[in-house]
């Protein structure tokens, strides 16, 4: 592909925790917002698509934003209102209240530039972040709202199993946790039992949003590792049924390299 599609990635210092940016040089009005899970980060979740998504003719004008958070401290309501007011800032006012902050002045983009979609991409409890964020729009009757779409990576809309999560996230520390336990230290586990407030309330929200009309709820793609086992893989609401990837773990299914570009190609159907 010829010439520079992408500018380097930088640091958004005023968005979310270590969250980063990858704006393309001649922007179509798309972005993607990608979301981590219990334990990841901005960027180590969503390995190789900095390099890999400006390589493809359909991302050539896309912006990239990797969104962090402390995912193991705090619980997952307070995130969701942080993402919604970054999406409000990226539909409303991106220029000068996100973009041109990290841009040298040679490449500042108009106060009139504006969005036309963003595709969250989520993994994990970042399913329940985009979620909740998405459904909170809706109701505050966001214009923005609708332009947006989601597609879900082993999503934990209905609960994870804690041990497992907290075990594969804290193995290289050789810490034993069981499920009771890891739920008293890590603030999020306690938002991903199946039957927490969060979830049902999640569960029943959407449901009645999406049965009066706002078909932007329902997820375009969600995606899981077969045999996942720390997250329940049942459908959520009306949202498509899931595809199962063979020979990848809860964390490497939203993962791409040159062999598995699968994850990437979901997120290039939802920005269509």
């Amino acid at each position: 592909m010829p010439g520079q599609t992408h500018h380097m990635p930088c640091d958004l210092k005023y968005v979310g925790h270590k969250s980063r940016a990858q704006w393309a040089v001649n922007p179509s009005g798309t972005a993607v917002v990608f979301v981590h899970g219990f334990g990841g980060s901005s960027t180590k979740s969503w390995t190789n698509f900095s390099g890999l998504a400006p390589q493809r003719s359909s991302c050539v004008g896309v912006d990239l934003l990797f969104y962090g958070y402390d995912s193991i401290g705090q619980h997952l309501h307070p995130v969701a209102a942080d993402l919604r007011k970054l999406l409000d800032d990226l539909f409303t006012n991106p220029a000068d209240s996100v973009i041109n902050r990290t841009l040298d002045i040679g490449y500042y983009r108009p106060n009139s530039f504006n969005y036309k979609r963003i595709v969250v991409a989520a993994h994990s409890s970042g399913a329940v972040i985009a979620r909740q964020s998405l459904l909170e729009a809706t109701q505050a009757m966001a214009p923005w709202s609708t332009k947006t779409r989601l597609v879900c990576f082993a999503p934990a809309h209905h609960g994870v199993r804690a041990a497992d999560l907290a075990g594969e996230c804290f193995s290289l520390l050789k810490i034993p946790l069981i499920g009771s336990v890891a739920t008293l230290f890590f603030k999020t586990l306690s938002d991903l039992k199946g039957d927490s407030p969060l979830l049902k309330s999640l569960k029943e929200q959407t449901s009645a949003a999406i049965s009066s009309g706002a078909q932007h709820l329902v997820a375009k793609n969600v995606v899981f590792a077969r045999n996942d086992p720390i997250v329940e893989t049942v459908r959520f609401c009306v949202d498509p049924p899931p595809d199962f990837i063979e020979n990848k773990t809860h964390f490497s299914v939203c993962q791409p390299d040159v062999d598995f570009l699968d994850p990437l190609q979901y997120i290039e159907g939802a920005l269509q």
